[in-house]
Parts: C-alpha cells; structure tokens; sequence
C-alpha cells in the first residue's frame, strides 16, 4: 500500500498482478500487470504521476497513470537476489532496493538501470559479527540528514550508512529481534518495535544501548510481535505513536491498531479489527518527513477490507468508505443483472443502505479523506443494478452505472430462522433471486430448501412471518404415481382439500404431523420482531428434507406480483402459492405434467352442488390429443371490459418452439357461436400437425355443463384481481372469464409463466 499525499491518492496491490488506484468518490482505476505475480511493494512517485510496482517474481516496474490508459513505461529483472524491501525519497531519481541477501542497490528512475554504487552487507555490519544479518526488512533517509541511510536487517541489525564516506555506524540492538523502524522529525532518534511486543528508543549519539524501553500493554506476559509502527509529532511537541501488535497473545484477541497520544502512558485506545491486518499507513498533509506534524487519519489495509481511522474525532471513528473492496468476501453463489431501474428505486436502495452503515457503527461525520483524481461519466445513461448471492446468505445490491461497482444495500436472508443445532449440515447459501421491480417484491431461495419472499418498507416494521410448508414437493412424500381407481373424483377432491388443510400459515409448526416437522431442520422465529427498514420477511415456503436428513433442491421458481402467487419448482413438482391469503394453492407431480400417467378430474356430487353458483360451460377434448387442460379464472375488468361473460375452460396445445392455442387459425369472416343448451352436446376437434391450412374449415364448438363444483372449490375459484389501474396491489386469486378474440393472447401469457417449469410436451392445469 502506497499513499500520494499531494494528489491525495492511494494504491492497493493484491494477487494476480492488479493495482486499485483509490480517491474520491467514483475514482477507482484497475491497473493489470502481464503476469499474474502478486504485487509485494509499491512506491508514489510523489505528483509526479509515476507509481513503482515490485511483484513476487522480483520484476520492478514504473507505470506513468497520468495519460487515460495508464501503461507502464520502464522494467526490469532482478535475476540473482529477491527483493525484501524498496524506499523513494521524497523528489528523489533514486530508488533503493534491499534485497534477501542483505545487499543495497540503486535504481535510476531516467532510464531504469542500476547504479554501480553498491551498499553489501559485511560492510554495512560490525566486523566482530560472523553471522548473517539476514535480509534488509527496513530502509529510510534521515529526515534532517538525507545522506544518512538507516538500514534493518532482519537478525536485530541497525546500520546508519553514510553515502558520501561509505562508512557505517552499528547500533548493539541483540534481542529481541527488531521487526519496524520509524524516525523522529528531528533527525537524532527513532523508535523500534520488536518481536516481544515492546518499543525502545535509540539516540543517535548513543549507540551502544537504548535511551527508553517501552512496554505498551502487559510486561509480565507473551506479547505479539509489533509489525507495524508510526512515530510522529505536532508542532506542540505531543507525541503520537501508532503500532500494530504488542497485545497479549490470548485465544481470543482479535488483530488490533493501537493508538497512543501524549506520554506512553497517559492514554491509549486499541481498535480490534475483524480481518488480519496487512499494513498501515500515515495520512500526512505534508510530504516533508522533517515537519513536525500529525497526521489526519491512518490507512488500514486489511485482508478483505480497506478503512480509515479519523484521528481527529472522538473515539477514533471510521470514514464511511464510498469504495466496495472485496466482492467475494463471502463466496458469490448467484448473480443476476437489471437494466433501466427505476430512480426511485435506486435512490430507497441507497438511503436505507446508508442508514443501515450507521446502524451500530458510529462513522465521522467528516467527508472522505481522499481527494484525487477526477470521475469518469458513465457511458449508459440509465441506472443499472448488479444483485449478488452469497455463500453466507447474504445478498448484496450493487450500484452498477459507473465504471466502479459500489453497495448500496446489504440483506441478511438466515436472520429470521432460528439457530441450528451445529451437527446438521445447514447451509443458507443463496441459490435463486428474483425481484419485481415495480412492486419492490424479492423472492429468494436457499440450498436448503426454503424460499422467502421479502417485502420493501421505508419504516420500521413489526410482524409475524407467514409459514407455508410444502410437503407435497419432497421426494419421499410424494408417490409415484397419482391414484387411479373407480372413484378418482372423490380421491382427486380429497387430494386438494388435503392441501389446502395442510399449509397453515401464520406459526412455525404445521398441521402435517410430527412426522413433517422433523423433517424439517430449519425452523422460523416466531412472533413479532422489530425490523429496520428494508426488506422485511413476509412468508417462508419450506420444503420438508428427504428423509430428514437431505435438503430438496430448488430448480426453478418465478413471482407474479400483479396476480398475487409465486411458483416454486422442484425435482419432484411444482407448486403454486398464494402470496396475499398465504397458502398453498395446488401442487403438480412431475408425472402429472409430463402426462405420463392420466389425471383424475374432480367429478362432483349433484348434491354438492349450490343453487346459487351459474354453471360453468366447457369444452370437451377428445383424449387421443396432446392438449393443455387449464381452467382460468378471471375478472374481465381486468382487461378492461365492461361486461363480465360466462366462463370457459380453453384447450390449449404447446409446441416445440412457441406456446399456441390449440383452435385452429381459419377465416375470420364466419362468427364463432358457443352454445350452452347442456341438450346439445359435442366436441371440439383441434387441428392437427399435418393439415393444410387451406382447407381448413371454422370449427364447431358443442358445449356440455357439467355440474358446479364443492363449497371448498369454489373458495377458490370464485377469487378475482383487481384491475389494472390497481394491479400493483396484492389480488387475491385467479379468476378468467370466457374470452373474445382479442383476450386469448393473454390468457396464454399467464400459461408461459407456469410453463416454465415444465420439461416435455404436454403439462395439465386444474385449479
């Protein structure tokens, strides 16, 4: 990590050969190296728009990001040593590489080759040291002398090199061992934090022995090396020394940045980290190093996470970072992509993402530190949306319109299950997600089988979450075949009100039995529960385990908002849900929608039948064709009718490429009459894949009524929606009407929603 302290810019390296120049908000360049080395060591050329770059395979390179496809201008091979450390000086042509084996070397900037002057390591340490020094770990001018090199090793060995005498100077450190280095402003002493966690300081006139000894935390105990160190002072001579490390070495403490103000003991603040900590740096104002000066924040890299302390606020809060850092910092498991978003959609997504950063988190209420560069426009002129599944069941929406990815809103999808026992293999990895984007509706489904549907609200919220358990669509509750005997009717009529009975929807525990429950590992918190604004669970769809102990796989599944339900789909099936009244509509066997076995229609009882209900006329089909058997309900003001007519079942075939009615396309001049006299009854022959259209004749329609269905029927058949100009709302069921010509084609629009979900030919729908 390397910071520009005039341009106010800082550069990130990370694996595979990739840079990140960061600034203000919207500034965020990519620069790619040929090899994928990860980058080790960076260095600003300080305004100069010049960046050094030192991979893993000891290549050094210069790149030039003025221009507007940054490039890299000069490279080079360290073919012999590897590369442990480089310094630039402030406005220096120089750069300083120390290398593995304890030797210095000097790189021209002009032209990218080495200077002949050459610092080796057994003449940098005492001759009376018959032992290695190690690598070079440290490297820094003198503030107030620049021709005074201070040169660590990595065995507890401090030289201060004079470049013009080519004389060095030992300091008798010993042990422990010295792990960073940082100078005093004024040139005559630095500080050294070592491997048992404590800091001394050294006088320049004094070399033999430290001038103060100092142990940050505990001295009775094993402390963590100190990795990390800053030494700086105002211009009131107070003090401020910021380190990573010296903590105890507990199981439990986390990677921290301690802070220490004034004397070494009169305060210090730990901040604990959730990441490991890769490094850190000063911001200064100045890039002088010979100022006294404090800097205004500190730079933290860490291992899935960038960050920066504000030094002048109380606390030592944290700016809100506009930058996204690590996309996969949990492994992504879905991704999905939207265009042309509403405004106003982003902007909620936005405002609530913003208000849950501030949410347990105090952030400084100053502006972002860093200020360089200038933001590209986009290059589309509408909003686009990137949404992300997570392997932790996380989901995260990101704002896509720029050049840059940035988050926007973060949801937490297994918050608002209760906690599992740890032995069982539960996972709340996102599989699926679909989100209406006019009724701000999201559907997400999980790899172990439960769906949820969440709804977007601008205000805290408190409610119950509806359960709705859907036994029908695991494998070992479903039999393979449907019942077929003498008395389908009753078993097909049975069959749904079972299903009906069986979705209770407003408590965690369904009334299919014990059996069901155990099934079922995951449970959902019950009662009300106060909840930010966002989205907020409304209803959970489970899908009871295969044999208790392997969750049901999720296929597919879709949300039609403007009707109301949600279809979800298995291996095993496909179900229909309610999403306003939540319960189970109907469930289709696999076997039933591929028509490899026949199913039962729901023949009723006359006594069954009410009075009061109009009879509904169909149309019968002969069995020998494939034909799709739907009956639709539904109200005729939702397509802008102003009559209601009388209710049909239509026959609908699907084809290889296109979903198509099964009446025949002929001339239009002779009038389609339906007649519902139940004395005259016939049947209607669809066309057939081989007929010529020229000679097709207008088909003839006979009608026969068939008696009304059941009470428990008609609950259901008897919803209708609203219409359109309220089709945002939740509508209640499906209800269709019979249909002139202008109304089939949407008809069939609802059957493309259900299809998708069917594998071969043929599929069946009753309601």
């Amino acid at each position: 990590m390397a910071f520009d302290p005039v341009q106010k810019l800082i550069a990130i390296g990370a694996g595979h050969g990739e840079v990140r120049l960061l600034g203000q908000a919207g500034v965020d360049y990519f620069l790619k190296h040929e090899s994928d080395e990860p980058v080790v060591h960076l260095q600003f050329l300080i305004n100069e728009g010049g960046l050094i770059t030192v991979q893993r395979d000891d290549s050094i390179h210069l790149w030039n990001y003025r221009q507007k496809t940054p490039e890299i201008v000069n490279s080079m091979q360290m073919s012999k040593e590897k590369v442990s450390c480089i310094y630039l000086p402030f406005q220096s042509k120089w750069l300083y590489v120390g290398t593995d084996k304890g030797n210095i070397y000097f790189i021209c900037l002009a032209n990218f080759e080495l200077s002949t002057y050459v610092i080796n390591w057994n003449k940098a340490i005492d001759l009376s040291c018959r032992i290695h020094p190690g690598c070079v770990k440290h490297l820094s001018l003198c503030p107030t002398e620049t021709h005074k090199l201070l040169i660590g090793f990595e065995k507890s060995h401090i030289s201060l090199w004079n470049l013009q005498t080519k004389e060095a100077e030992q300091f008798a450190v010993g042990q422990p061992q010295i792990k960073c280095i940082s100078w005093h402003h004024d040139g005559k002493q630095f500080m050294a934090g070592h491997s048992d966690g404590s800091l001394t300081i050294w006088n320049l006139r004094k070399s033999t022995e430290p001038q103060q000894k100092i142990n940050p935390h505990v001295s009775n105990t094993t402390c963590r090396p100190i990795t990390n160190l800053i030494w700086q002072h105002n211009a009131e001579g107070e003090q401020l020394v910021i380190f990573v490390g010296g903590l105890p070495t507990d199981d439990g403490a986390l990677p921290a940045v301690s802070i220490m103000r004034g004397r070494p003991t009169k305060s210090t603040v730990v901040a604990e980290m959730d990441h490991q900590i890769v490094n850190i740096l000063p911001l200064n104002s100045s890039p002088f190093i010979n100022v006294p000066q404090h800097p205004y924040g500190i730079a933290v890299l860490l291992k899935s996470e960038f960050l920066i302390i504000d030094l002048f606020s109380q606390g030592f809060s944290c700016f809100d970072n506009p930058h996204s850092m690590d996309i996969h910092e949990s492994p992504v498991t879905f991704i999905t992509y939207f265009s042309d978003c509403p405004v106003d959609l982003i902007a909620a997504f936005t405002l609530v993402g913003r208000n849950q950063r501030k949410q347990g988190v105090k952030n400084s209420e100053r502006p972002w530190p860093l200020t360089g560069g200038v933001e590209r426009e986009g290059a589309s002129g509408h909003q686009e949306m990137l949404i992300t599944g997570h392997e932790d069941g996380s989901v995260k929406f990101w704002q896509a319109s720029s050049e840059y990815l940035q988050v926007m809103y973060k949801l937490k999808t297994g918050r608002h299950f209760e906690k599992i026992d740890e032995t069982k293999n539960v996972s709340y990895a996102v599989t699926d997600v679909q989100l209406c984007l006019d009724s701000r509706l999201l559907l997400i489904s999980s790899a172990s089988g439960q769906v949820t549907l969440f709804r977007f609200v601008k205000t805290e919220s408190s409610q119950d979450i509806a359960v709705v358990t859907l036994s029908q669509l695991c494998a070992s509750n479903r039999p393979s075949s449907p019942p077929i005997n003498d008395e389908e009717g009753k078993i097909g009529n049975k069959e749904l009100r079972r299903q009906l009975e069986t979705s209770d929807s407003r408590s965690t525990a369904t009334s299919t039995g014990s059996d069901i429950i155990e099934q079922i590992p995951i449970r959902v918190r019950g009662g009300s529960m106060r909840r930010p604004a966002g989205y907020t669970p409304e209803l959970v769809c489970q899908i009871p385990w295969i044999g208790g102990h392997t969750p049901e796989i999720i296929t597919s599944m879709a949300l039609n908002s403007a009707y109301g339900v949600l279809c979800i789909a298995t291996m095993t099936g496909v179900a229909l849900v309610d999403i306003v009244s939540y319960t189970l509509i109907y469930t289709w066997a696999n076997t039933e929608i591929c028509n490899r076995d026949s199913i039962p229609l729901l023949p009723l009882q006359n006594s069954e039948a009410s009075p009061s209900e109009p009879q509904t006329p169909t149309i019968t089909v002969p069995e020998e064709n494939k034909t799709f058997v739907g009956l639709f309900r539904r109200a005729t003001a939702d397509f802008g009718g102003p009559r209601r007519g009388k209710k049909l079942s239509l026959a609908m075939t699907r084809g290889q490429q296109s979903f198509e009615t099964s009446r025949p396309s002929c001339d239009p001049q002779p009038p389609l009459t339906v007649d519902t006299t139940p004395q005259r009854p016939s049947t209607l022959t669809p066309l057939s894949a081989g007929c010529d259209q020229q000679t097709l004749t207008p088909p003839t329609f006979q009608l026969h009524l068939p008696p009304s269905r059941s009470h428990s029927m008609k609950k259901i058949v008897r919803r209708v929606t609203v219409s359109v100009a309220d089709r945002l709302k939740r509508a209640k069921s499906f209800q269709a009407t019979a249909m002139e010509e202008n109304s089939e084609s949407s008809m069939c629009s609802f059957f493309c929603v259900l299809s998708k979900f069917c594998r071969p030919s043929i599929v069946h729908f009753y309601f």
